[in-house]
């Protein structure tokens, strides 16, 4: 039996067995083991948007930028096209969150959103997920609904 230690992230754990987690340990006292920078405190401004903290994809640290306004309240159809045609900061890849980045997003800077659902990326079936950012609330709904959309974008440390 292999002996595991969960760490806790915001909305995400991050499993490492003992025997691999006692050597970095043991390093870490004779040199000091690199860790990523952060590169905004969560809130603040970022390449065109607000920082609303990093997310682990494929192993790596990727950090997740909202946009700083909302789009209004559209289908997800619609919503789709907004986020894309988004063009703020110089930046041209703003596109809607995944739920995962959203549930992040609520995690951690709940407080930069409004208290209404907004649509994400991510399709279930026929309906696509949204995510109230007032109680936490996650559901797939009908695309037809009209909820709040807010481009994200996003970058790998």
């Amino acid at each position: 039996m292999t002996q595991q230690i969960n760490l806790q992230i915001p909305a995400q754990t991050l499993s490492l067995s003992l025997a691999k987690l006692l050597p970095l340990l043991a390093e870490e006292q004779q040199s000091k083991v690199a860790v990523p920078d952060v590169p905004a405190t969560i809130g603040a401004e970022l390449q065109g948007g607000i920082y609303v903290g990093p997310i682990i994809l494929d192993g790596k640290i990727v950090h997740l930028i909202a946009a700083p306004e909302s789009l209004g309240d559209h289908d997800w159809s619609i919503a789709t096209e907004k986020a894309a045609e988004y063009r703020v900061g110089g930046f041209e890849d703003w596109r809607l969150p995944t739920k995962s980045e959203a549930m992040v997003a609520f995690a951690n800077a709940q407080e930069i959103f409004d208290n209404v659902y907004h649509w994400t990326s991510t399709v279930h079936g026929d309906y696509t997920w949204a995510v109230d950012f007032e109680a936490g609330l996650v559901f797939d709904l009908s695309r037809c609904y009209e909820f709040r959309v807010r481009p994200f974008r996003s970058f790998v440390a």
